[in-house]
């Protein structure tokens, strides 16, 4: 659980620093059917990028059509969690990476058909 925990964060703070831009970054990661985080928080009327990745063997989809997120792709990774000389390191997470907003303060929803399990991440502008 712990080399889990590890992995997730690890994952969550490259894709996080991934590609320094003027805007914010929020970034996803889809990890046996589960998306991490399920709460994104962004700053109100300004735009931010998202980026996503999927550890496991097949992409998930992202949807929020409020978001101007429309079939977005969060490709596949496959990581052996058998040993952790196999796994690569986060910082080679295939990911995708869009543009979104600026939103309005507000709940934004985000869905997510994670290998079949329907997933919702909360996004708040604030």
């Amino acid at each position: 659980m712990i080399q889990f925990r590890s992995l997730m964060a690890a994952a969550l703070l490259t894709l996080a620093a991934a590609g320094c831009t003027d805007h914010p970054v929020r970034s996803l990661v889809i990890d046996n059917g589960q998306i991490h985080p399920q709460r994104l928080n962004v700053p109100a009327n300004t735009a931010f990028d998202l980026t996503a990745a999927t550890i496991g063997s097949r992409p998930a989809l992202l949807q929020g059509p409020s978001l101007g997120i429309v079939g977005l792709e969060a490709p596949a990774n496959w990581i052996s969690t058998i040993s952790p000389k196999a796994s690569p390191s986060p910082g080679s997470l295939t990911k995708v990476r869009t543009r979104v907003g600026p939103l309005a303060p507000g709940d934004y929803r985000l869905t997510c058909d994670c290998g079949g399990r329907n997933q919702t991440v909360i996004v708040v502008a604030e």
